[in-house]
Protein backbone atom coordinates (compact mmCIF):
# COMPACT_ATOMS: atom_id res chain seq x y z
CA UNK A 1 0.00 0.00 0.00
CA UNK A 2 0.97 3.70 0.28
CA UNK A 3 3.42 5.08 2.21
CA UNK A 4 5.34 8.29 3.25
CA UNK A 5 7.78 6.41 5.95
CA UNK A 6 10.45 3.94 3.98
CA UNK A 7 11.90 1.35 6.23
CA UNK A 8 15.39 3.21 6.55
CA UNK A 9 13.58 6.60 7.53
CA UNK A 10 11.56 4.33 10.56
CA UNK A 11 14.95 2.55 11.65
CA UNK A 12 16.42 5.97 11.30
CA UNK A 13 13.47 7.61 13.91
CA UNK A 14 13.06 4.56 16.13
CA UNK A 15 17.21 4.99 16.77
CA UNK A 16 17.00 8.63 17.23
CA UNK A 17 13.48 8.08 19.67
CA UNK A 18 14.83 5.38 21.48
CA UNK A 19 15.86 7.06 24.74
CA UNK A 20 12.81 9.58 25.12
CA UNK A 21 10.60 6.48 24.49
CA UNK A 22 12.14 4.12 26.97
CA UNK A 23 12.12 6.86 29.34
CA UNK A 24 7.86 7.18 28.74
CA UNK A 25 7.43 4.03 28.70
CA UNK A 26 8.84 3.19 32.52
CA UNK A 27 6.81 6.21 33.33
CA UNK A 28 3.49 4.61 31.70
CA UNK A 29 4.58 1.14 33.65
CA UNK A 30 5.20 2.80 37.01
CA UNK A 31 1.53 3.64 37.17
CA UNK A 32 -0.10 0.62 35.73
CA UNK A 33 -0.53 -1.15 39.06
CA UNK A 34 -2.56 2.15 40.75
CA UNK A 35 -4.97 1.41 37.76
CA UNK A 36 -5.04 -2.27 38.12
CA UNK A 37 -4.75 -2.79 41.36
CA UNK A 38 -2.03 -5.24 41.21
CA UNK A 39 1.22 -5.81 39.99
CA UNK A 40 0.74 -6.96 36.23
CA UNK A 41 2.68 -10.30 35.25
CA UNK A 42 1.98 -10.38 31.53
CA UNK A 43 1.37 -7.49 29.29
CA UNK A 44 1.14 -7.40 25.58
CA UNK A 45 2.21 -4.59 23.33
CA UNK A 46 0.49 -4.56 19.44
CA UNK A 47 2.26 -3.13 17.59
CA UNK A 48 5.50 -3.35 19.22
CA UNK A 49 7.50 -1.66 16.32
CA UNK A 50 11.20 -2.11 18.02
CA UNK A 51 10.21 -3.54 21.08
CA UNK A 52 11.03 -0.92 23.65
CA UNK A 53 7.67 -1.44 25.88
CA UNK A 54 8.69 -5.06 25.64
CA UNK A 55 11.77 -4.47 26.89
CA UNK A 56 10.93 -2.16 29.49
CA UNK A 57 8.18 -4.44 30.57
CA UNK A 58 10.52 -7.36 30.87
CA UNK A 59 13.18 -5.59 32.76
CA UNK A 60 10.61 -4.98 35.85
CA UNK A 61 10.00 -8.66 35.76
CA UNK A 62 6.77 -8.88 33.46
CA UNK A 63 5.84 -11.70 30.67
CA UNK A 64 5.38 -9.07 27.61
CA UNK A 65 5.39 -10.32 24.18
CA UNK A 66 4.90 -7.59 21.30
CA UNK A 67 3.01 -8.51 18.03
CA UNK A 68 3.95 -6.25 14.86
CA UNK A 69 3.00 -7.19 11.20
CA UNK A 70 6.62 -6.23 9.84
CA UNK A 71 8.55 -9.34 9.92
CA UNK A 72 11.98 -7.38 9.39
CA UNK A 73 10.72 -5.46 13.31
CA UNK A 74 9.78 -9.32 14.49
CA UNK A 75 13.08 -10.05 13.48
CA UNK A 76 14.84 -7.78 15.00
CA UNK A 77 13.21 -7.51 17.84
CA UNK A 78 13.50 -11.16 18.47
CA UNK A 79 17.66 -10.71 17.88
CA UNK A 80 17.68 -8.66 20.85
CA UNK A 81 15.21 -9.77 23.09
CA UNK A 82 15.12 -13.49 22.35
CA UNK A 83 12.62 -15.85 20.27
CA UNK A 84 9.63 -15.56 22.76
CA UNK A 85 9.55 -11.40 22.57
CA UNK A 86 7.77 -10.96 19.14
CA UNK A 87 5.36 -12.39 16.98
CA UNK A 88 3.66 -11.62 13.69
CA UNK A 89 0.66 -13.82 14.81
CA UNK A 90 -3.13 -12.56 14.23
CA UNK A 91 -4.20 -11.35 17.31
CA UNK A 92 -7.15 -13.73 16.61
CA UNK A 93 -4.65 -16.48 16.73
CA UNK A 94 -3.43 -15.48 20.43
CA UNK A 95 -5.03 -16.84 23.84
CA UNK A 96 -8.54 -15.18 25.12
CA UNK A 97 -8.71 -13.46 28.25
CA UNK A 98 -4.26 -14.01 28.95
CA UNK A 99 -3.36 -10.44 29.30
CA UNK A 100 -2.78 -8.34 32.69
CA UNK A 101 -2.51 -5.34 30.15
CA UNK A 102 -2.32 -4.92 26.42
CA UNK A 103 -0.98 -2.24 25.44
CA UNK A 104 -2.38 -0.46 21.60
CA UNK A 105 0.02 2.88 21.22
CA UNK A 106 0.02 5.25 18.24
CA UNK A 107 -1.60 2.37 16.53
CA UNK A 108 -5.09 2.71 16.19
CA UNK A 109 -4.96 6.30 14.08
CA UNK A 110 -3.10 3.62 11.29
CA UNK A 111 -5.77 1.11 10.74
CA UNK A 112 -8.90 0.98 8.72
CA UNK A 113 -11.04 -0.84 11.45
CA UNK A 114 -10.38 0.99 14.51
CA UNK A 115 -13.47 -0.86 16.20
CA UNK A 116 -12.65 -4.32 15.61
CA UNK A 117 -8.60 -3.87 16.78
CA UNK A 118 -10.37 -2.40 19.89
CA UNK A 119 -12.56 -5.08 20.28
CA UNK A 120 -9.65 -8.39 19.04
CA UNK A 121 -7.78 -6.11 22.20
CA UNK A 122 -10.62 -7.03 24.40
CA UNK A 123 -10.65 -10.04 23.29
CA UNK A 124 -7.17 -10.85 24.74
CA UNK A 125 -7.53 -9.18 28.04
CA UNK A 126 -8.01 -10.74 31.55
CA UNK A 127 -11.45 -9.70 32.83
CA UNK A 128 -9.76 -7.78 34.94
CA UNK A 129 -6.82 -6.68 32.62
CA UNK A 130 -5.90 -3.24 31.65
CA UNK A 131 -6.10 -1.86 28.56
CA UNK A 132 -3.83 1.36 27.45
CA UNK A 133 -4.18 3.52 23.98
CA UNK A 134 -2.71 6.17 22.96
CA UNK A 135 -2.79 8.27 19.56
CA UNK A 136 -2.57 11.76 18.72
CA UNK A 137 -4.92 14.14 20.03
CA UNK A 138 -7.63 15.90 17.44
CA UNK A 139 -8.52 18.56 20.44
CA UNK A 140 -5.86 18.74 21.98
CA UNK A 141 -3.99 22.18 21.87
CA UNK A 142 -0.93 21.49 19.61
CA UNK A 143 -3.84 20.71 17.10
CA UNK A 144 -6.10 23.35 17.66
CA UNK A 145 -3.22 25.79 17.30
CA UNK A 146 -1.81 24.40 14.23
CA UNK A 147 -4.99 23.84 12.20
CA UNK A 148 -4.36 22.64 9.10
CA UNK A 149 -0.47 22.18 9.46
CA UNK A 150 -0.54 20.02 12.26
CA UNK A 151 2.18 17.43 12.19
CA UNK A 152 -0.06 14.77 12.51
CA UNK A 153 -2.40 15.14 9.88
CA UNK A 154 -0.96 12.40 7.58
CA UNK A 155 -3.59 11.31 4.87
CA UNK A 156 -1.53 8.56 3.98
CA UNK A 157 -0.86 7.35 6.91
CA UNK A 158 -3.34 7.93 9.11
CA UNK A 159 -6.98 6.92 8.85
CA UNK A 160 -8.67 7.93 11.92
CA UNK A 161 -8.62 11.04 14.52
CA UNK A 162 -9.59 10.93 17.81
CA UNK A 163 -10.46 13.33 20.59
CA UNK A 164 -11.07 11.92 23.99
CA UNK A 165 -14.73 12.02 23.65
CA UNK A 166 -14.57 10.18 20.43
CA UNK A 167 -12.11 7.66 21.58
CA UNK A 168 -13.81 6.67 24.80
CA UNK A 169 -16.89 6.49 23.00
CA UNK A 170 -15.20 4.01 20.25
CA UNK A 171 -14.07 1.92 23.33
CA UNK A 172 -17.36 1.96 25.28
CA UNK A 173 -18.66 -0.15 21.74
CA UNK A 174 -15.84 -2.46 22.22
CA UNK A 175 -16.65 -3.21 26.05
CA UNK A 176 -14.06 -1.03 27.37
CA UNK A 177 -14.77 1.52 30.03
CA UNK A 178 -11.80 4.37 30.66
CA UNK A 179 -10.16 4.53 34.50
CA UNK A 180 -7.67 7.77 33.89
CA UNK A 181 -5.87 9.87 31.19
CA UNK A 182 -1.86 9.10 30.47
CA UNK A 183 0.71 11.09 28.38
CA UNK A 184 4.16 9.78 26.95
CA UNK A 185 6.32 12.26 27.81
CA UNK A 186 9.39 12.42 25.30
CA UNK A 187 10.24 16.05 25.71
CA UNK A 188 13.06 16.75 28.00
CA UNK A 189 13.85 19.23 31.06
CA UNK A 190 12.08 21.90 31.65
CA UNK A 191 9.02 21.20 28.98
CA UNK A 192 8.65 17.36 30.30
CA UNK A 193 8.51 18.87 34.47
CA UNK A 194 5.63 20.95 32.82
CA UNK A 195 4.23 18.56 31.08
CA UNK A 196 4.03 16.37 34.13
CA UNK A 197 2.67 18.67 35.84
CA UNK A 198 -0.08 20.25 34.12
CA UNK A 199 -1.14 16.05 33.24
CA UNK A 200 -1.51 15.86 37.25
CA UNK A 201 -4.16 18.62 36.86
CA UNK A 202 -5.95 17.32 33.87
CA UNK A 203 -4.24 20.18 31.18
CA UNK A 204 -2.65 18.26 28.37
CA UNK A 205 -0.50 20.44 26.08
CA UNK A 206 1.32 17.58 24.22
CA UNK A 207 0.15 16.01 21.01
CA UNK A 208 -0.87 12.85 22.58
CA UNK A 209 -4.04 10.92 24.01
CA UNK A 210 -3.69 8.08 25.91
CA UNK A 211 -6.43 6.36 27.60
CA UNK A 212 -6.22 3.45 30.35
CA UNK A 213 -9.27 1.32 30.37
CA UNK A 214 -10.94 -1.62 31.85
CA UNK A 215 -13.26 -4.19 30.27
CA UNK A 216 -16.96 -3.36 31.25
CA UNK A 217 -18.83 -6.01 33.35
CA UNK A 218 -20.81 -8.31 31.23
CA UNK A 219 -24.17 -6.50 30.45
CA UNK A 220 -22.95 -3.17 30.14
Amino acid sequence: GLSTYTFEQEAAYFRRTRPARMSAYEALLRQIPAWLGRRPQTLLDVGCGDGVLVEAARRRGIHSLGVEVSDALVRQVRAHLGADAATAAPLADLPAAHYDVVALLNVIEHVRDPLGMLRACRRLLKPDGLFLVHTPNLNGLPARLSGAKWHHLEPLEHFYYFTPRTLKRLMQKAGLQSVGRFQLVTATGAKATLQRVLGRLGVYLDNGLGIAARPSPPGE
